[in-house]
């Protein structure tokens, strides 16, 4: 090109060629600064119940792609795609095969978490579908158990730097995406201050407003569970200690001018060290009346109350889960053991037991092999089913 052309093409276009090829070197180097991200999951599932629906067994393969950009100006952005795949003969929620025992892990490929992000130093804001865990996930989880995890639309701030040794996070949720693949319309609000400056307790004080919108095939009607509380768990690395309490207030559309109460409660104590490993013994109580119960309709369920998953919602009169866990790690190894005892909150009611055994073996941060059983026996006079579950699992993150 002749001078005077290439001249008028940098004052019509404005640019310069040669900060064009920098540009182009920068963006092939952000390019290489970003993370991709690859996880396996394979896993089969067999559950027997001792009712009228057949065994089932379900092979399922997970597979996830996340891209992570880098971070230009506080700004990157994130985006994750999955699929998961089941043969065999199990009712997955979708399948249709309603003479099996459930196993809610259904067929689905769809864009699991995808947002923006600005951070400017220790503080940060998401927008988008994105996983939020609170705490220990009892209120407001993920349900990672399950192949399909539970994600949100929501617009999360977070502080740190407002509150020496706290991190307060406040998140709007427009949607919830469950693990049947389901989006449920919400207006919540969640509200999580975290403090770290005590020097024998990590403390945490919080208010979720959940608000759920009707949903064909999954939600009735329109109800809001406003959950308020505070946690409060040991640091000492010897002595184990916890106390919860929360309280919750509960409406629903059908009836605007009804607000059900309850409460709950948890006490922990035990101990760790690296020979024995760690012992806990743990009351929980999630209180009922016999006409309401406290609910935790965004928790990670599966963590709490027993691996077999009879107490995805809470009976009427309440649950008492008082339970003794094991956890013993050495090298690669890892056991884990809870024995449970549910009873009822309200009356005398007993509705059983529940067994839970894992076993993993973990060579490296790439792969990850586990056993898990549950098994519950319901009492005498419980309307629950017996039930014995067993998984095989095998995990690779890339």
């Amino acid at each position: 090109m002749a001078p005077a052309r290439l001249s008028l093409a940098k004052s019509l276009f404005n640019f310069d060629l040669d900060e064009s090829a920098q540009d182009a070197a920068s963006a092939i180097e952000t390019l290489n600064e970003a993370k991709i991200k690859t996880q396996l999951r394979a896993r089969v599932e067999q559950v027997s119940q001792d009712n009228t629906l057949k065994d089932a067994v379900a092979t399922t393969l997970r597979a996830r792609v996340g891209y992570k950009s880098q971070r230009v100006n506080g700004f990157s952005g994130y985006l994750e795609a999955e699929a998961t795949l089941g043969a065999g003969d199990y009712n997955s929620t979708k399948n249709q095969q309603t003479s099996y025992s459930k196993i809610p892990d259904p067929d689905l490929v769809e864009i699991n978490q995808g947002y923006l992000e600005y951070q400017s130093g220790v503080d940060r804001f998401k927008l988008g579908r994105q996983r939020i865990i609170f705490d220990n996930a009892r209120f407001i989880g993920n349900v990672g158990f399950r192949q399909n995890e539970q994600t949100y639309g929501a617009a999360l701030v977070q502080n740190r730097s407002l509150i020496e040794s706290g991190t307060l996070t406040y998140a709007y949720l427009s949607q919830i995406d469950n693990i049947g693949g389901k989006v449920i319309g919400s207006d919540s609000h969640l509200l999580n201050l975290g403090y770290q400056g005590f020097s024998a307790v990590n403390a945490s004080v919080y208010s979720y407003w959940i608000g759920l919108k009707q949903t064909p095939g999954v939600q009735a009607t329109d109800e809001a569970f406003n959950t308020s509380g505070l946690r409060l768990q040991s640091k000492d690395n010897s002595w184990i200690y916890g106390l919860e309490a929360a309280t919750q207030t509960h409406q629903t559309n059908a009836s605007p001018n009804v607000s059900q109460q309850a409460q709950y409660a948890l006490i922990e104590t035990g101990f760790q060290s690296p020979e024995l490993g760690t012992f806990k013994l743990t009351s929980e109580t999630l209180g009922g009346d016999g006409s309401y119960s406290f609910n935790t309709p965004l928790a990670t369920k599966h963590a709490f109350n027993g691996w077999s998953d009879q107490f995805l919602s809470t009976p009427k009169t309440g649950l008492s889960d008082r339970f003794v866990s094991y956890l013993k790690t050495q090298g690669p190894f890892a056991v884990q053991f809870h024995q449970h005892q549910f009873v009822s909150d309200q009356g005398s009611a007993t509705f059983g037991a529940e067994t839970n055994l894992m076993c993993s073996y973990q060579p490296s941060p790439t792969y990850k092999l586990t056993f898990k059983a549950a098994r519950f026996a319901p009492s005498q006079t419980s309307s629950y089913t017996q039930t014995t579950k067993l998984w095989v699992q095998v995990d690779a993150n890339f």
